[in-house]
């Protein structure tokens, strides 16, 4: 059983001008917040939308959400990015670039666990017992 809250529009807060820059005035989709110890979960919605900045693995969207996530990592156990996306969107080469590209750029893929879930498994999934 989870003790943490999910935060709809989270805004991804800032320490000094360059955080500013990079995330100041973008807001998470989803964000789980764990209680007193788990992972930390953004989660980004994309259903037949672009990604907002530029393509640039070092500042696209995906960029800055993980950039964020990596500078709040420190005080969870787990940070983690969820791509939530249809299948379709994937088949036709949406989504999934830019999300590879943006966790292998530099050393992010050792420090964000990142994952692409189709809605169509989130609307077919069971509950457990």
């Amino acid at each position: 059983r989870s003790s943490g809250s999910y935060v709809t529009e989270y805004p991804l807060l800032h320490h000094d001008n360059s955080q500013e820059r990079m995330w100041g005035w973008m807001a998470a989709d989803v964000m789980y917040i764990p209680g007193s110890s788990g992972s930390l979960v953004m989660f980004e919605n994309k259903v037949g939308s672009d990604f907002h900045y530029d393509a640039d693995p070092a500042t696209s969207q995906l960029a800055r959400q993980l950039e964020y996530l990596s500078d709040v990592r420190k005080r969870y156990e787990r940070a983690v990015l969820i791509l939530l996306t249809g299948r379709e969107f994937v088949e036709a080469n949406w989504y999934k670039t830019e999300l590879a590209e943006a966790l292998n750029y530099g050393s992010r893929s050792t420090m964000i666990g990142g994952f692409l879930v189709f809605w169509e498994d989130v609307f077919r999934a069971k509950r457990a017992g």
